[in-house]
């Protein structure tokens, strides 16, 4: 078996929001007229390792909400047991620290902090003396897990007795070192996000939304990471994979001299640097995209040097405002050349969610190139559904736009409780698998239908051909005296058309003046037979003369000879028939005149008339009309001697009564 790969993965969705477009659907069979071998849908390495959005990075609150710390401190107990206090001391306005060489000399273990909101109290939270500790040679090792910080701070020198790792943490901002990050977010502050000194390491982390409520007067530059090594320490053992940066240069509107920079900004200001790589991330924004550079030591005036630092696998979106790469002074001993990088050239799928309490699936999609894109979900109840996502704008195409306003975090909602979706870009007719997420053992396969037309359905599974609907090219039509046959498409449930071939047509009763019936018998693999109906309206009647007096308009009309059961003549004082007194007469086919009795004398009247043809629908009597006759005006006499006769009478205008004819002495 052939089979279809996904580059993208499953993960669970942390929030649930309602919006989606529905186009269209579909339910097909899996064998009959197969255009192609069934091909398995599997999921691969990249359904694995879901691409970092705000939803599956962001930490969540429970339903008791974070918790929060006091000013001096807060209790933990290590997994080992024993309970402890972390104590503060006081810094800066808003700051606070942990110094592991004093107040808290005595700290030690392994520790798990969950649910802790930092940011209720604390602007930013550092960590001092770290390298105290390669003297007592006591381990701290604390991973916190679904916390909120603003600012956090370690120190510069690595140690392999102090370690602090972050789980579906966010921040504004990150420094230090000894720090690993596993599915976090970085945004919302004017600062750059990450400034690693060594034993850094981040993964599948999301580094975006380069904005912020705080004001600012002066000029900050901003990047997503800022690596310049320090005086004491080289910059090394630095890893970001997996990562995804979304930095495109907008304007701050609380700091208007401020702007986004780089996304990457790989530039040594004060030592070396080394082991430092940038692996499958996904770059989108700054001036340029990444810079990879080194200035030169202040000392020797011989810029610093990198040695084993590299890029691998890049895919960059079109936001930068002048460029991917800085190639002005492009260090000789950074790997990046266009050999490590490709254009995004599709969606990306992040954050899949089935929400069962909703019934609904949500999905977190993004745009990183400059072009609407499409694309349509399959799900386990057979429908398809088509949606569009804007293009990402270019630098000059931004104008103004908050970062929430553009294309990189978008849900789309699913309505229905799927139990697998299958995920494809349809661009320009393109369509690649890009998101696969199944919650049963069922396993799937892409196959084509009788049209052409590609379907995901369960292996081993029939599903049903079925029509959606029968549309006739026309549903009106008049009397002729020959046959009408409208021309018959036949629509699946997904709006594709069905070939002639799979149907037959037959029509009944669709001479003569009434309601006609299209019969469509399917064929294999389609069953059933459906009926259409449509109406042959009966001819329009012609006014031979109108003959009035004082009190009464006689009207004849001429024989019609085609298929009608009578007539219905109406007359009124209104031109419009809607106000004033209106008569209505009905007469079978068999005469051809009416007078109208006890009229006023020297009175304008309208006349119109139209035929009917009864029929039989369904055991039910029912009326089929023509149109009406132009309408025609006369005037009764203002003597009881005096009678006039008008034949072949005028058709009223819309601006005036036609003058009464002469009258017959």
């Amino acid at each position: 078996m052939k089979k279809i790969q996904s580059k993208l993965c499953r993960h669970k969705f942390a929030v649930t929001m309602l919006f989606s477009f529905i186009i269209g659907f579909g339910v097909f069979s899996s064998d009959a007229g197969a255009a192609q071998e069934d091909a398995d849908i599997v999921q691969t390495e990249a359904d694995e390792r879901v691409i970092p959005d705000k939803y599956n990075t962001m930490p969540v609150a429970s339903e008791g909400g974070f918790t929060t710390v006091a000013d001096d401190g807060f209790s933990v107990t290590s997994q080992e047991g024993k309970q402890q206090w972390i104590k503060f001391q006081g810094g800066a306005k808003g700051e606070r620290k942990i110094n592991l060489q004093y107040a808290n000399k005595d700290l030690e273990g392994t520790f798990i902090i969950e649910n802790v909101d930092f940011s209720a109290t604390i602007d930013k939270l550092t960590i001092l003396s770290e390298a105290y500790r390669d003297e007592s040679k006591k381990k701290l090792d604390v991973t916190f897990k679904n916390c909120v910080f603003r600012t956090f701070s370690a120190g510069r020198d690595a140690t392999e007795y102090v370690k602090f790792t972050f789980e579906n943490c966010s921040f504004e901002s990150i420094n230090g070192s000894n720090l690993e990050l596993k599915r976090c977010y970085l945004g919302g502050g004017i600062e750059d996000r990450i400034v690693p000194f060594s034993n850094f390491t981040i993964i599948d982390s999301y580094i975006a939304n380069p904005t912020s409520s705080k004001e600012s007067t002066g000029e900050i530059h901003v990047d997503g990471v800022q690596i310049y090594g320090w005086k004491t320490v080289e910059a090394h053992d630095i890893k970001f994979d997996g990562c995804r940066f979304e930095m495109p240069a907008i304007t701050y509107e609380n700091a208007p001299k401020s702007y986004v920079n780089a996304c990457i900004m790989l530039q040594l200001e004060f030592n070396n640097g080394r082991n430092i790589s940038f692996e499958n991330c996904y770059i989108n924004g700054g001036g340029f995209a990444v810079y990879a550079s080194s200035k030169a030591d202040k000392t020797t005036g011989e810029d610093w040097t990198y040695e084993n630092t590299y890029f691998k696998n890049l895919k960059f979106g079109c936001a930068s405002r002048w460029g991917k790469v800085y190639t002005g002074k492009q260090h000789p001993d950074v790997q990046l050349n266009k050999d490590t990088w490709t254009d995004a050239d599709s969606i990306y799928v992040g954050t899949v969610s089935r929400d069962k309490k909703n019934k609904c699936v949500n999905l977190c999609v993004a745009n990183d190139t400059n072009e609407d894109r499409t694309f349509a979900v399959y799900t386990s109840s057979g429908k398809k559904y088509d949606f569009t996502i804007e293009a990402c704008p270019k630098w000059s195409q931004i104008n103004g736009r908050k970062f929430e306003e553009l294309p990189f975090d978008n849900l789309y909602t699913i309505p229905e409780d799927a139990e697998w979706i299958v995920c494809y870009e349809t661009t320009n007719g393109a369509f690649n698998q890009v998101r696969y997420e199944n919650w049963t053992d069922k396993e799937l396969v892409l196959t084509k239908d009788t049209a052409g037309n590609q379907v995901v359905k369960e292996k081993g599974k029939n599903v049903t051909y079925e029509v959606k609907d029968i549309v006739l090219n026309k549903n009106i039509y008049t009397y002729t005296g020959k046959e009408i046959k409208p021309q018959v498409t036949v629509k699946d449930t997904e709006g594709n058309i069905i070939g002639s071939e799979y149907y037959s047509v037959k029509y009944v009763k669709n001479k003569n003046s009434g309601i006609a019936t299209v019969n469509v018998k399917m064929k294999a693999p389609y069953n059933g037979t459906y009926n259409k109906t449509f109406t042959i309206k009966p001819v329009v009647p012609e006014i031979d003369k109108l003959t009035v007096t004082k009190n009464s308009v006689n009207v004849t009309l001429k024989k019609c000879k085609s298929d009608i059961s009578g007539y219905i003549i109406e007359l009124s004082t209104d031109r419009q028939f809607k106000n004033g007194s209106v008569v209505s007469h009905r007469l079978y086919k068999t005469f051809n005149s009416k007078t109208f009795r006890n009229l006023k004398p020297d009175t304008v009247y309208y006349v119109r008339v139209k035929t009917y043809k009864t029929t039989n629908v369904a055991l039910v009597n029912q009326n089929v009309y023509s149109d009406y006759t132009k309408t025609l005006s006369t005037k009764t006499a203002k003597s009881a001697t005096l009678a006039k006769t008008i034949k072949k009478a005028k058709t009223i205008k819309k601006t005036k009564v036609i003058k009464k004819a002469k009258t017959k002495k």
